[in-house]
């Protein structure tokens, strides 16, 4: 019904835009007669989340992605039948890691996927980075790590009380609480998921250090003899990236340019303690060696080329957020 649209649409000039009571919105093909979305558009969700492909009679119909935002930030891409997903055809994260299974119907097989696995442990950042020196680190890529209250976990979708069985704090669109009923799911959240109760850290005896140093230099050059165990993608990565960027600077030149003035001069000003070699400046430092090394000048060579690479094609004049596509 008429009622239920805000015909902002019209009134800031954007004939393909159109806002609901709802607080979702929707930009694309729109049928007058049926008044409703017909064609390819996309369709934003209230809390974020978006499905981009095909509609037909005001209903999701054909092929198209439905991406949860965070801090789910998966993307599911499959055939739409009448509003209903009818075939699922691929699950990639938001880091563009791709899940490697076999779907059959509603059944995935995912014995071909390796990744993070007890052969090759490490995450997608560590095969693309390599692996950091050991110490005190975040526990998010971006961003601080959020405040857990004590005796409970972490769970990613909310915070999970052992005592009562319940994830809270759940994030829409899904309801703000859920029961864990299965025991394997229990267990599984007290052995590995971060809890807000303090460790209590101990003295590793020498014998022991000496031991984790040699494992560690083995598990090194064993992983680098490695083929990469995920479906990545690099490019999207680092167009994640720029849009990072440019949502924390506001599309501003001016600050984005002081604050890349202000981290080089942060940078050079530690550019004499025991940094010019790649040794490492923390007072924990890591039980590897080879993990430290880094040689600047190829890096910085690799950087160029791949920029190189990616913006040749583009016009020249207009700085990097001056693409909406990006």
């Amino acid at each position: 019904m008429r009622s239920h649209l805000l015909e902002r649409s019209k009134q800031e000039g954007k004939p393909n835009e159109r806002y609901f009571l709802t607080g979702s919105s929707f930009t694309g093909s729109w049928s007058s007669a049926l008044h409703a979305m017909d064609g390819y558009g996309v369709y934003t969700f209230p809390d974020g989340s978006e499905y981009r492909g095909y509609f037909a009679k005001g209903l999701f119909h054909g092929n198209g992605r439905l991406h949860l935002s965070k801090p789910y930030g998966i993307t599911f891409r499959g055939v739409f039948i009448e509003g209903r997903l009818s075939e699922m055809l691929d699950i990639r994260f938001d880091d563009n890691l791709h899940m490697e299974m076999n779907l059959q119907g509603w059944k995935a097989d995912f014995d071909k996927w390796d990744y993070c696995c007890e052969g090759d442990r490490r995450y997608l950042v560590e095969q693309i980075e390599g692996l950091a020196a050991v110490g005190p680190k975040p526990f998010k890529r971006i961003g601080q790590s959020s405040f857990i209250p004590e005796k409970l976990y972490d769970v990613g979708e909310g915070l999970f009380n052992p005592a009562t069985r319940m994830i809270t704090k759940r994030p829409n669109p899904f309801p703000a609480y859920r029961c864990v009923a299965c025991e394997d799911e229990y267990h599984k959240i007290r052995e590995d998921c971060r809890s807000g109760t303090p460790l209590t850290i101990k003295d590793i005896p020498l014998e022991t250090c000496r031991r984790i140093i040699k494992l560690n230099l083995q598990s090194e050059k064993e992983l680098e003899e490695l083929p990469p165990s995920c479906n990545y993608h690099p490019i999207e990565e680092r167009k994640g990236l720029v849009k990072e960027i440019r949502r924390a600077f506001g599309k501003k030149p001016e600050k984005f340019l002081a604050r890349s003035l202000t981290d080089l001069e942060e940078s050079e000003s530690f550019g004499g303690v025991a940094t010019v070699c790649g040794v490492s400046t923390s007072s924990c430092s890591s039980f590897t060696c080879e993990s430290l090394i880094v040689d600047r000048a190829e890096q910085l060579e690799t950087t160029r080329k791949y920029d190189q690479f990616v913006w040749d094609g583009l016009p020249s004049g207009q700085p990097l957020w001056a693409y909406r596509d990006i």
